[in-house]
């Protein structure tokens, strides 16, 4: 245990657990007392409760993590989206100079480390819950800023044209090996509609059922009656179309409820992607303005 006054009128002490057999020896001593007067330095300002410097780290904390919100943000965009390459290049040039700098990751991670350590000793010292708090929160970010910096580097050695391919390959790849809900779940989805909303199909019949099909048709209250479609073919002829969606839909909220029901984005990779595989596809070539 090692002894380390902050203040004369409080002393504080700062525990070094040192498993040894035998002695210290004197290289080893040293070393430790280095450890401790650095360790000194660096905590004494949170342990004495400066309130400029909690301000200045509160800050810090607020920054980073809504700089790491909208790093997220973009990698979990959708690649369909028009939005998708220009977040990444936003990203690009932000953290371009910030990893080009010598040192600058390493002093990064190493002071988000510092405030955390710092705060959790504060807290068991003193049973401050602002400092439990901020301790977690500095954790928090020290922890998906490790992962973001992974991320940005492999986003700086690749291009952004190559990083877009490969989401591209994982997005065919997730097209091809959907899997429909089944005919209840389906059902049960749509229950909202049956109080407004009557459904008679006519000619049903004289669609094959062993083989795929191209369904082209034009909206009439702006897609609303498209799970309908999807609901009859699906409940009647065992055939589940795949719609193809513009790209804006995948840039909204709406984007991961129609990519539930099997839409893609409607590009002519993904039709070829759907066609060699034998999925049926449904297209309204007018949008909502059909």
């Amino acid at each position: 245990t090692i002894a380390c006054c902050y203040g004369e009128q409080k002393p504080k002490t700062l525990h070094l657990l040192i498993c040894s057999a035998g002695s210290v020896p004197h290289k080893k001593k040293e070393q430790l007392s280095s450890l401790t007067s650095l360790s000194k330095y660096l905590l004494s300002p949170l342990l004495d409760n400066n309130m400029l410097l909690l301000s200045i780290v509160d800050s810090a904390l607020v920054a980073i993590n809504i700089f790491n919100t909208f790093v997220l943000f973009a990698h979990l965009h959708p690649v369909e989206s028009p939005l998708k390459k220009l977040l990444l290049k936003c990203i690009q040039r932000a953290v371009a100079d910030f990893h080009s700098t010598r040192y600058g990751v390493s002093f990064a991670l190493l002071s988000l480390l510092c405030i955390s350590t710092c705060s959790a000793t504060r807290y068991y010292q003193e049973d401050d819950s602002a400092m439990l708090i901020r301790a977690i929160i500095s954790g928090y970010t020290f922890a998906c800023t490790s992962i973001f910096i992974k991320l940005s580097h492999q986003m700086l050695q690749l291009s952004i044209d190559r990083l877009m391919e490969l989401e591209k390959e994982v997005a065919r790849h997730d097209i091809c090996n959907f899997t429909p809900p089944t005919k209840s779940v389906m059902d049960a989805l749509l229950t909202p509609y049956k109080p407004f909303i009557s459904v008679e199909s006519t000619g049903l019949h004289r669609i094959p059922s062993n083989t795929p099909h191209l369904f082209v048709s034009n909206h009439s209250l702006y897609g609303v009656e498209m799970p309908l479609l999807l609901n009859q073919l699906y409940q009647h002829k065992d055939i589940f179309p795949r719609g193809l969606a513009d790209h804006f839909h995948f840039a909204t909220l709406n984007g991961p409820i129609i990519r539930a029901f099997g839409a893609v984005d409607g590009t002519r990779e993904n039709v070829d992607a759907l066609m060699e595989k034998g999925e049926s596809v449904l297209v309204y070539p007018g949008g909502g303005r059909a």
